[in-house]
């Protein structure tokens, strides 16, 4: 229905002046509408016929209702998890690295069965290491606490959805072993939404 006022945000037909199937000529009336202001009647732009009348004189059209499906559980993860994410304070930094080195060992062991997944939640582990406060966490306000052990969370995308397996103690196992301990905690994980590698105290 076009705007008959700039105010105008619906309006009620009050009579159809023409029928399904007749004839229009450019600037006819077809309808009379009510509208927040007066009633008017609207004209055809163009020339042609009067398909059909989809909404009958006097009664607003009706509301079509979609049917209500609850959640998988893996829906209403991603649905607590995507709000709590909302009332988390965070911000990001980014940096340019080279990766020349890390581009070259992973040449040397890919054959080996190691993934670039696990060399990089190796690196963050041992960065860790080096940069605790990274693996701390501040609830009081006042001091920090420390983490007792590194342990890396990977998302992984499956066919239902996303699993985190933890590595336990990744600073202190070989990069080679980390990809089976990876498989092997996928079984054990209930699947939940996360999209990055988390920090897990």
């Amino acid at each position: 229905m076009p705007a008959l006022s700039s105010t105008m945000t619906e309006g009620k037909i009050v009579s159809w002046v023409k029928s399904e199937g007749d004839k229009l000529s450019k600037g006819e009336s077809v309808v009379f509408v009510e509208s927040d202001k007066a009633d008017m009647d609207v004209e055809t732009f163009h020339d042609g016929f009067l398909a059909g009348i989809m909404v009958e004189e006097g009664v607003a059209p009706g509301i079509e209702l979609g049917s209500v499906v609850p959640f998988t559980t893996m829906q209403g993860a991603v649905s607590r998890i995507m709000v709590e994410s909302l009332t988390v304070p965070a911000f990001r930094v980014g940096y340019t690295i080279v990766t020349d080195a890390l581009d070259a060992l992973y040449k040397k062991i890919k054959s080996k069965g190691v993934t670039m997944t696990a060399l990089l939640a190796k690196a963050t582990a041992l960065a860790l290491v080096k940069h605790p406060v990274g693996d701390s966490s501040c609830r009081d306000g006042k001091s920090f606490t420390y983490n007792s052990s590194i342990n890396i969370a990977v998302s992984v995308a499956i066919a239902g959805g996303l699993i985190m397996p933890v590595l336990q103690d990744a600073d202190k196992v070989l990069v080679i072993l980390l990809l089976s301990s990876l498989c092997f905690s996928w079984v054990l994980v209930v699947p939940i939404l996360f999209v990055q590698v988390h920090i897990l105290g």
